[in-house]
C-alpha cells in the first residue's frame, strides 16, 4: 500500500493497493471515499448484496456506510482509493445544493466520470512523494 498525502492540501489522501493486498472484511470510512479498479475485478458487498466491480470502474462511497471488497484473483488486482475529507466534501456540496449519502458506481473505461478520476488521481500524484 503506498500512500500519497499533500500538507497544502490536507482534504484528501491517495492509497494505492496491489496484486499484495489481501481481500477485505466489512468495515467503512470516516471520509467520503472514491475506489478506482486499475485492474482485475472484485465481487463488492454493501448494503446487503453484491455488485461485481471490473478494471476502469469506480465506486464512491460515503462516510460511514459499512462495505468490503473481495478480488476475485488477488494475482490479478490493483486499485487506488481517493478519500475526501466529509467535513470539506460537504461544505463544497452544500453550496452546489448537493447532497450525496449513497454508493454510486461507473463502470468501464468508456464511462467519461471514470476517466476523470483516473486522470485526477495521476495529476495529484505526479507532484507528490509517497511514503509507506
Amino acid at each position: 500500500m503506498t500512500i500519497y498525502r499533500d500538507k497544502n492540501c490536507p482534504f484528501f489522501e491517495i492509497k494505492m493497493g496491489d496484486t499484495g493486498s489481501v481481500s477485505y472484511r466489512k468495515h467503512s470510512h470516516e471520509e467520503y471515499s472514491l475506489g478506482f479498479v486499475l485492474r482485475g475485478e472484485t465481487n463488492f458487498w454493501y448494503d446487503g448484496r453484491f455488485e461485481r466491480i471490473r478494471a476502469n470502474s469506480v465506486v464512491f462511497m460515503p462516510p460511514g456506510f459499512i462495505h468490503s471488497c473481495n478480488p476475485l484473483d488477488l494475482n490479478c488486482w490493483e486499485y487506488g482509493m481517493l478519500f475526501l475529507d466529509s467535513g470539506w466534501f460537504n461544505s463544497s456540496m452544500r453550496s452546489s445544493g448537493i447532497n450525496i449519502n449513497v454508493p454510486m458506481f461507473w463502470h468501464g473505461p468508456e464511462e467519461p466520470f471514470s476517466c476523470r478520476i483516473k486522470e485526477m488521481m495521476e495529476t495529484l500524484m505526479r507532484d507528490l512523494s509517497p511514503f509507506e
